[in-house]
């Protein structure tokens, strides 16, 4: 539970570390030493990565603007009615045992937070996972069918499973995966990740619904992405056609990540930062950005400590380790096309209540940093220099923030930290409306409530486990 408490404070850290801190998070069960890590929604929004040359640029002109705080007056406890049935056979139909069906789940019943959010709330009768608005409900024997999610409403969707080996630099480590096409876009789950082999392959969402990328590693000594065609099964490593070389250089310093159109991988090694176009192999090195940031006495990349990823698919965000005794960061953001990099914030200290250090910046990630002040919270949109004061919300180590996928609102919670997260308050700020609304919460401390995300752009979903299995699901839509 710890860990995806800290996780709200993350910064970018290597792809590897990030999977370890999932894997620690996220484990549901282990059968025949295989162990089955779902991707629950938390891992993805609360295990926050930062994503986001000839020229440094002075940073913009700051322009301020205020968000006002309301506290409502109502209070959201459980609504738990009558429990409507979601089935994955027909009313009457009979399993493959002639037995009836055991439901799926419960649609248990919904409430209005009066000029803030709807609230539905579920129950699921043998866990599940969630990946954005698609549900993984598994039976009693751990087998799972998948569904799209809409209001109240799952519709059923054909899944595919991927059984394989992958043979690459004289290591052979199992693929192991199941996926759904949705819309046109490939969704993956159930990525089984054997460690007696040595390391690991996870398949990874994709716009074409041909392939699906995947990440391959053997810890500390090889780590790249192949493009893996889900018909002929046939697979290519795209990071070493490229000619990037990624050998001894993993587990602590090794970030990959793709732009948001998939179009590009960014690699980020120790002194190494290179785009590779994923078509076409052409490679870009961005060595100019430790020249820029350090034009006087630059001489090699090995002194300077960057972690790097992509805001949108034009901007990258660049946060530089300057400290060691107190945690400290430059961040700033880099446009591809100009290679011009501009300062946002300078040698500032990193908000970590956990290690005593009460103010600082904070990444919520998409080009957003959050400054936390002795006496009040500021976001920052890197790009456009706009800084947001959050007037009347005093800072506090319980509270946490998250931004939705399209950056137009942000999540506010306070935990108790006690069973879970213990959420006893939970808003919303609209940043257009420069406006924060928060509702306390009671009756929920019976329930083990440990994680929560971003399931759409206004809808967050805070889910809760019995034992290693999800159970609850509620999903609030902000207005």
């Amino acid at each position: 539970m710890k860990q995806i408490t800290d996780a709200y404070n993350a910064i970018p850290v290597p792809e590897t570390v990030l999977n370890e801190a999932v894997y620690d998070a996220c484990i549901q069960y282990q059968r025949k030493n295989r162990i089955r890590v779902s991707r629950v929604l938390i891992t993805v929004c609360l295990v926050i990565a930062l994503t986001g040359g000839t020229a440094l640029a002075l940073r913009a002109e700051l322009r301020e603007f205020v968000i006002s705080f309301f506290k409502t007056e109502q209070v959201e406890a459980p609504v738990f009615h009558t429990e409507s049935l979601i089935t994955t056979l027909p009313d009457g139909a009979l399993n493959s045992d002639g037995e009836s069906e055991e439901p799926a789940g419960y649609f248990l019943g919904q409430q209005e937070i009066e000029g803030i959010a709807q609230v539905r709330y579920f129950k699921f009768s043998n866990g599940f996972d969630i990946f954005h608005n698609n549900i993984m409900i598994y039976d009693g024997d751990g087998n799972g069918e998948i569904y799209g999610f809409l209001g109240e409403d799952l519709t059923g969707l054909e899944k595919y499973h991927i059984d394989d080996v992958l043979h690459i630099n004289g290591y052979s480590i199992p693929l192991n995966f199941t996926y759904v096409i949705d819309n046109g876009f490939i969704k993956t789950f159930d990525n089984v990740y054997d460690f007696t082999s040595g390391g690991q392959a996870s398949a990874m969402d994709s716009y074409d619904v041909e392939y699906v990328w995947v990440g391959f590693i053997i810890k500390n000594e090889y780590s790249t992405i192949l493009k893996y065609n889900l018909k002929t099964g046939e697979y290519r490593d795209i990071i070493k056609e490229a000619g990037v070389d990624t050998s001894g250089n993993v587990c602590n310093f090794m970030e990959t990540w793709f732009s948001p159109d998939n179009t590009m991988i960014l690699v980020n090694g120790w002194g190494t930062v290179c785009l590779i176009d994923a078509e076409t192999m052409q490679v870009r090195e961005l060595t100019e950005i430790y020249k820029l940031i350090d034009p006087d006495s630059y001489v090699t990349p090995d002194g300077i400590d960057l972690s790097v990823g992509f805001i949108d698919n034009k901007t990258l965000t660049v946060w530089q380790y300057t400290s060691l005794d107190v945690v400290r960061f430059s961040v700033y953001w880099y446009d591809i096309e100009s290679g011009v990099l501009t300062n946002v914030f300078e040698d500032t200290p990193f908000y970590s209540p956990n290690a005593g250090q009460y103010t600082g910046v904070s990444g919520l990630g998409s080009g957003f940093t959050l400054l936390v002040e002795p006496d009040q919270y500021i976001l920052v949109n890197d790009i456009s220099g706009d800084r947001f004061t959050v007037n009347g919300l005093t800072p506090h180590p319980d509270i946490h923030f998250m931004l939705s996928p399209d950056r137009k609102l942000v999540s506010v919670s306070t935990m108790s930290n006690q069973n879970g997260f213990g959420i006893t308050q939970l808003g919303c700020i609209n940043i257009a409306k420069q406006e924060l609304k928060v509702f306390d919460r009671v009756g929920f401390s019976d329930i083990y409530e440990w994680s929560m995300g971003w399931m759409s752009n206004n809808e967050l979903v805070v889910l809760a486990r019995i034992g290693y299995e999800n159970k609850y699901m509620y999903v609030y839509q902000f207005e």
